[in-house]
């Protein structure tokens, strides 16, 4: 059966976010901007509490599409920051059918993809695009999508 518009993929609950995590990442990006690692400088800047890198954030969602979608077939993928991320939070991603085109020599299936915090605020919303080769059936092939739920 083709994939369907409203069709949940995945929804995943991702793990705590906590300072060591964030100073780590502050460590491999060298963005030791002071809003993610001092709590003052957080604070100065209207936060509660230092925050999450938007990078990290997006890492950590598309690292849940590609447990979903084999990297290779992914053709475009980008967020929009909505809310920011406090530390010791944790997402919630989930990754949607979309939309879906038919085509030669593969069809097209567009995902929408947003994260939300531990208290519902929505903290990214994006899409992917993803490329299923057409191959004996259409509907075939869309076990790479299915398949890693």
């Amino acid at each position: 059966m083709p994939l369907q518009p409203g069709e949940v993929l995945t929804r995943v609950r991702g793990p705590v976010i906590t300072r060591e995590v964030i100073a780590e990442f502050a460590q491999a990006s060298g963005d030791h901007n002071p809003i993610h690692l001092d709590r003052d400088a957080a604070v100065a800047a209207g936060h509660d509490d230092v925050i999450v890198h938007g990078m990290y954030v997006m890492a950590l969602v598309g690292n849940h599409l590609r447990r979903v979608v084999d990297p290779s077939l992914i053709r475009a993928f980008t967020v929009r920051f909505a809310a920011v991320t406090s530390v010791n939070s944790s997402l919630d991603v989930t990754i949607t059918v979309a939309d879906r085109s038919v085509g030669e020599p593969e069809d097209v299936v567009e995902l929408a993809v947003d994260a939300t915090r531990d208290d519902g605020t929505r903290v990214v919303v994006g899409t992917a695009r993803v490329a299923v080769p057409v191959g004996d059936g259409r509907s075939a092939n869309e076990t790479a999508l299915r398949g890693a739920r």
